[in-house]
């Protein structure tokens, strides 16, 4: 069991592998607070269906037919990386000529499985994984924050000579902080002192938020302009962007990961995306906001919606951007102390770098621990099904309205324990790995679950989390119409269990007289009878429901909330015992929203939780007097989009009708400026009227004059309005006509509106869903133009 969870290699203390030259691997190892190094060779491999594949191939490798009777029987290895990509080049091609298909790469060609990340290549090989025999404590973190400004009015981007990084501040979790400012220092001089730190701190981890979208690609930028070399690298190489090469869970990439030789670049945004509980938490929050909405640490609030790195007011009040800054890496040092154990604990379980470990997708991560003990067992590999397999959601809207006395319930593991309960297995799982690997998972949790102390009292453990993220891959895994192991009768029968089993518990609930709100996942709400009544007969009603579920389920008490906004699926609002108001589902605040919006979403929520019908009327009518009286500043209505692309790729592919124009884009054409990939753009709507093309009608924000205000105010009240809608399931339509509007003639009277209370069937839901992507998608409707 150790060698299928743990891998069979031996090597311990590694903190990193990276490719060196064609044939070796660099080991990196921590011993007594240094670090080794050690270059071992590895053999690059991949699998075939047939050994014929490589019959006209003249290059030196070897081939194995392996044991059992799975699509890809042949194992292949080759001596150099080159001659592994020699052999795919050629099955290309000869698979072109043989069928007169057009393969475009290797993951088309459906004949060989394989993955062309040598670090991963050679940990599946070895059996080795990172950090075995060190604690979270034996390894060297550095937490990085970087402040970026321009002149006033600008925005900062890096290719402006008249635009500077001004403070980097720095922690390492254990005591020491630095904060390096530009009031002392020139921008010259400030990244030299930073890169002398990395070197003297010689950091395993460099962990920032946004760091590889846009603080890094802003550094390398600047270091260019300075003509300096940035050697991050412990081998003394510069950061290397790379293509990702794993498949994200919830959402795709859209900027390139960086490679920085012997050390992982962590972006704490996506450190926190592994985590499904926080993901549900955070999927349009910031960091900061998790960290006082989730854990509760109010000392991290702040009244301040603007990123550090992107302040444009250091002439104003340096010591202002110098806090900001601080407050950023505060916020990083405090979420990596909770997480990174848990994301320590997986990488020595699943072969990967910690860096492409915490952006890679649960089902990878299960399939490479899988495909690492069929290689170790020296076995043919599956071949995915081609069976289609339809999943329902995992999460249902029930009820929309205002609920009181809520209680939260969390079946985690709910169809890790109906695949044991009915003793399921992969019919392609010739090893049976799945049952083998499944056991050890829980059988992990377990003992972690019992070794935590009292006293320890964590809100969220990140160990125990992990295992839930291994266990959740494993059923997307099963369930995926690319994995390995997928399995469409097997899927169907674990569906079929789980419906049965949620209706059951909807049912018992019903017994108690408590109704089933939503479902988000794993966590269910429910509204409890008036008539229970404080925090002990809360406890009390949840252990009778609990009693009556059937044997095998585990559940997890969850929170209990005075009150519950359940406005569509996955989009509620949940207010604590603390009076904490925490926001979750992503198109109540969309990332990246408008200031002004983003005010007037907060500000209702909190008027409708508390049942304050006046408030959100005047809410409204100051908002729109705002917009029409331009009584705001270009911060209050701007966007903010980082580019993923050259401006030149960006001409070229619109050029080509491979993409629509773009707000961003034509913002800097427009304004003749230049902004390089990672780099953040602020722009805003100009014009009149609101049928538009908006690429025509935008400009940068550092345009934007006060004196002579242009922006497009019948635009930005048309957004107000659809953000307004996003509440009109709770009123009556003339209720809803009422609240929602900037004309004053009329006297409001509050006391004909209430909060209307619906039930939602499953067909209507499914439909407001395709009615709202539009609005789900946000400002796609905007920053890429209709055609």
């Amino acid at each position: 069991m150790d060698a299928l969870l743990y891998g069979h290699g031996s090597a311990r203390k590694v903190v990193a592998v990276q490719q060196q030259g064609d044939q070796h691997i660099r080991l990196y190892l921590r011993e007594g607070g240094k670090i080794s190094t050690s270059d071992v060779e590895f053999f690059p491999f991949l699998y075939l269906s047939d050994d014929s594949l490589l019959s006209e191939f003249k290059q030196k490798y070897w081939l194995k037919e392996l044991a059992g009777h799975n699509f890809f029987r042949y194992l292949t290895a080759f001596p150099r990386w080159s001659e592994y990509w020699d052999a795919i080049r050629l099955i290309l091609e000869s698979t072109r000529k043989r069928t007169g298909s057009s393969p475009s790469s290797y993951a088309e060609l459906g004949t060989i499985y394989t993955h062309p990340d040598p670090a991963w290549q050679y940990l599946v090989q070895s059996g080795n994984t990172l950090f075995r025999g060190l604690e979270v404590g034996d390894l060297a973190c550095l937490h990085v924050s970087l402040a970026a400004v321009a002149p006033r009015g600008k925005s900062p981007i890096a290719a402006k000579s008249s635009n500077r990084i001004v403070v980097i501040d720095l922690s390492d979790g254990k005591g020491w902080s630095k904060t390096l400012d530009g009031r002392r220092l020139g921008e010259k001089e400030l990244i030299s002192a930073f890169l002398g730190i990395v070197r003297e701190r010689d950091p395993d981890l460099i962990i920032g938020q946004r760091l590889t979208s846009e603080s890094l690609p802003y550094l390398l930028r600047r270091c260019s302009l300075h003509q300096l070399e940035c050697p991050l690298g412990r081998d003394g190489s510069e950061p290397r962007a790379s293509a990702p090469r794993f498949p994200r869970s919830s959402t795709e990439l859209e900027y390139p990961p960086y490679d920085i030789a012997g050390r992982h670049v962590i972006d704490l945004e996506s450190l926190v995306a592994m985590y499904d509980t926080l993901r549900r938490h955070a999927e349009k929050s910031s960091p900061r906001d998790l960290l006082v909405s989730y854990f509760g640490e109010e000392k991290y609030r702040s009244s301040s919606d603007q990123p550090s790195h992107l302040r444009s007011s250091w002439d104003d009040d340096p010591e202002m951007v110098r806090n900001q800054a601080i407050l950023e890496r505060e916020v990083t040092e405090r979420l990596s102390t909770v997480l990174l154990p848990g994301a320590i604990l997986l990488a020595r379980i699943a072969p990967f770098p910690l860096g492409s470990l915490v952006r890679t997708s649960p089902s990878q991560l299960i399939e490479s621990v899988i495909l690492r003990y069929y290689l170790d067992q020296r076995h043919a590999l599956p071949k995915t099904s081609d069976t289609s397999i339809t999943l329902p959601d995992e999460s249902e809207l029930f009820y929309t309205g205002l609920f009181s006395n809520v209680l939260q319930i969390e079946f985690p593991d709910l169809h890790a324990r109906i695949i044991q309960s009915l003793d399921l297995s992969p019919e392609r799982d010739e090893l049976h790995v799945v049952r083998t690997l499944l056991d050890a998972v829980l059988a992990l949790r377990q003992n972690l679950t019992e070794t935590r102390t009292d006293s320890a009292e964590r809100h969220f453990d990140s160990e125990v989390g992990g295992m839930n993220t291994l266990l959740a891959g494993l059923y997307a895994h099963l369930t995926s119409s690319r994995g390995i192991l997928n399995d469409a009768p097997m899927s169907k029968r674990i569906v079929e269990a789980t419906t049965q089993l949620r209706i059951e518990i909807q049912q018992i609930a019903s017994l108690f007289n408590t109704e089933l709100v939503l479902r988000d996942g794993s966590a269910h709400f429910f509204s409890a009878p008036d008539n229970v009544i404080g925090r002990d007969e809360q406890l009390q009603l949840l252990e009778r429901m609990l009693a009556s579920l059937p044997s095998g389920v585990e559940p997890i008490v969850g929170g209990t909330y005075p009150r519950l906004l359940s406005l569509k699926r996955k989009n509620y609002v949940t207010l604590d015992l603390s009076q904490r108001i925490q926001i979750h589902g992503p198109s109540i605040l969309p990332h990246g929203i408008e200031l002004y919006l983003r005010r007037f979403v907060e500000q209702a929520i909190a008027n409708i939780l508390n049942e304050n019908i006046a408030g959100l009327h005047n809410l409204y009518q100051a908002s729109a007097q705002s917009i029409l009286q331009h009584q705001w500043t270009v911060r209050d209505f701007e966007r903010r989009e980082t580019l993923h692309l050259s401006l030149d790729e960006y001409k070229m592919a619109v050029e080509k009708g491979d993409r629509k124009p773009s707000a961003a884009y034509e913002a800097l054409l427009r304004a003749g400026t230049y902004a390089g990939v990672g780099e953040t753009v602020a722009f805003y709507v100009t014009g009149s009227g609101t049928n538009i093309r908006i690429s025509e009608n935008v400009r940068p924000s550092e345009e934007w004059d006060p004196n002579f205000p242009d922006e497009n105010r019948d635009f930005y009240l048309m957004r107000l309005r659809e953000y307004a809608a996003r509440f009109e399931m709770l009123f009556s339509e003339a209720s809803f006509q009422k609240l929602f509007t900037h004309d004053s003639l009329f006297e409001f009277d509050p006391r004909d509106i209430a909060i209307v209370t619906r039930r939602e069937s499953a067909a209507r839901e499914r439909s407001d869903t395709e009615r709202g992507k539009a609005v789900e998608g946000d400002f796609r409707i905007w920053l890429d133009d209709k055609e």
